[in-house]
């Protein structure tokens, strides 16, 4: 193709034709991984943690702090929460590329992934560990400033514990994911022995893991209720026609080009 026909091709109908097609992969994809879930949840009774086996389990409770793990708290509320996922940057200065400025570059400086929590329906707590699954993060917050000027002391001070330098008058930007204690959620995934498991008070001894053919997820309790509703199945069908109509719609503007 000649630098000519480059500069007149339609490349924006192109992209939008892409996306809509990507867009429509995501819902349906969506769509399909909600109606598994829907179909487990009607599939498997929900287990009391004390009275739980090995293979297929489906648990509702209020999620907790993994036992295991040292506890961990929100460096913007100072609160503790039971999973986080959080990040610190420094934003580095625009650079400037001919008559353009490139959008601001950020230069990672440390992270934080506690995602293992535990599950306590009132007749025990089980370990769930989601290992690369997604969570219902509920809540997602950012900061923006310098530790010089005060900011989060909480995460400066944790910084300095582990030996991360960070300089006083750095611009920075923080994130955090996480789940606060006490959020009611249902689970669904495969209980495993625990290897490493001391005691099997509360049945401490199983852990709930994405293994097997059970499709693996959080929902916050509401969700998860209407999920099996016939309602819910409706949005499920409906999500899943509007992906196959948006991919076609997208191959559409890819063959008008």
């Amino acid at each position: 193709m000649s630098g000519e026909g480059l500069d007149s091709y339609p490349w924006g109908a192109l992209l939008v034709g892409l996306a809509l097609i990507w867009g429509g992969g995501w819902l349906i994809r969506w769509a399909w991984r909600h109606l598994r879930a829907r179909r487990t949840f009607q599939d498997v009774a929900t287990a009391k943690v004390r009275s739980a086996a090995v293979g297929p389990v489906e648990l509702r409770g209020r999620i907790v702090a993994d036992p295991r793990d040292d506890p961990v708290v929100s460096h913007l509320t100072g609160k503790p929460c039971a999973a986080i996922e959080a990040r610190l940057d420094r934003v580095l200065p625009p650079r400037r590329l001919g008559d353009r400025e490139e959008q601001v570059r950020l230069e990672p400086i440390w992270r934080c992934d506690v995602v293992s929590f535990g599950l306590d329906d009132g007749t025990g707590t089980m370990r769930v560990i989601p290992k690369g699954n997604p969570l219902p993060m509920e809540q997602e917050e950012k900061w923006s400033g310098s530790f010089g000027r005060g900011g989060l002391p909480s995460l400066k001070a944790h910084l300095k514990r582990r030996g991360v330098v960070v300089d006083p008058k750095w611009p920075l930007r923080y994130s955090e994911r996480r789940i606060d204690e006490g959020t009611e959620v249902q689970v669904i995934g495969t209980a495993i022995r625990d290897e490493h498991a001391t005691t099997v008070e509360g049945n401490a001894a199983l852990i709930v893991v994405p293994e097997g053919r059970v499709q693996f997820m959080v929902l916050p309790l509401q969700q998860a209720t209407g999920l099996v509703t016939r309602g819910g199945l409706a949005v499920l069908l409906a999500a899943g026609l509007l992906g196959v109509a948006t991919i076609g719609i997208g191959i559409l503007f890819v063959l008008a080009n």
